[in-house]
């Protein structure tokens, strides 16, 4: 059980890495500026270890038994689970208000983007070792 939680949580971990080059890439090329969003700088190491670090805590949930097998549909509940907490409990207590609106319209879009790539590499990645 303990090789089990060791590696949801370096999947999780890996996925948060993701999150944050989706962020960088996107960041770069200049989605969030086509979508209307004022976005603070990804740039910072502490960003990187903050999302390297949640995104092994929600990795955890992979460990529930009733979460579908299938690695597509795990990554895309835990991805949607945490897009929800991000929108609903951390913006709204920060000034990006509830969902992020304050931050631009399109900002839930945003986040379940994000959030869906950290889902799925973490998952795809935990898949991958569920069999040894």
């Amino acid at each position: 059980m303990l090789q089990r939680v060791l590696l949801s949580f370096a999947a999780g971990s890996i996925g948060g890495m993701a999150n944050v080059i989706f962020l960088v890439i996107t960041g770069l090329v200049g989605l969030p500026v086509l979508m209307g969003l004022d976005l603070p700088s990804f740039a910072k190491a502490s960003f990187l270890y903050k999302q390297a670090y949640w995104g092994g805590l929600w990795a955890l949930l992979f460990l529930l038994p009733f979460l579908p097998k299938n690695w597509i549909f795990r990554g895309v509940i835990v991805a949607v689970g945490a897009a929800l907490v991000t929108l609903f409990v951390f913006f709204p207590m920060g000034k990006a208000g509830v969902a992020g609106l304050n931050i631009g319209i399109l900002m839930p879009l945003y986040v379940l983007l994000a959030d869906l790539t950290f889902g799925l590499v973490a998952s795809k990645l935990y898949a991958l070792t569920e069999n040894n």
